[in-house]
């Protein structure tokens, strides 16, 4: 009788999340996003016949983009939950949420970029004149460089809400 209890507990625990992940899906526009996305990538790299080590990179990605969108939109839920008025931690939680899955998304695009280019290009005959992996580090610079300048102006602009606590 306890077993039998354990396994609808269990089969009750399988549905609440497909029912969560349910909710992601039909109400985020980015998580329709990331799932097409996902199988364009999939396809993609059934059509060039992907190395297994690299899908696995694409199959980690896929799942890490997917994971933080679903985190993310209960970062949004929990907010809204605790408060339906403006305020500045509130909207700095669903910021710093959302940057994770830009964080995310840029990963997920530099791997892709990483082991999509040359197979791609080379179904077309096609070849860089350079290494793909000066393309990935140099929008990585690039990125991170966005990111010091956009913190660098935040801290010099003194007219705002203070965050730090």
């Amino acid at each position: 009788m306890a077993r039998i209890k354990e396994n609808k507990r269990v089969l009750n625990s399988f549905k609440l999340a497909w029912e969560g992940l349910s909710y992601v899906l039909s109400s985020q526009i980015n998580m329709k996003i990331h799932f097409f996305v996902a199988f364009f990538a999939l396809i993609l790299a059934m059509w060039v016949d992907l190395p297994f080590s690299q899908f696995v990179w694409v199959l980690f990605s896929i799942f890490f983009v997917l994971c933080m969108e679903t985190i993310n939109t209960a970062v949004e839920r929990t907010v809204d939950l605790i408060t339906s008025d403006y305020h500045p931690l509130a909207k700095l939680a669903k910021d710093i949420s959302a940057g994770m899955v830009l964080l995310a998304s840029l990963f997920a695009m530099l791997v892709g970029l990483l082991v999509f280019t040359e197979p791609v290009l080379s179904q077309f005959g096609l070849q860089l004149p350079f290494s793909v992996h000066y393309m990935a580090a140099a929008i990585t610079i690039l990125f991170l460089w966005i990111i010091i300048i956009g913190g660098i102006r935040r801290r010099g602009n003194h007219h705002g809400p203070k965050y730090d606590h």
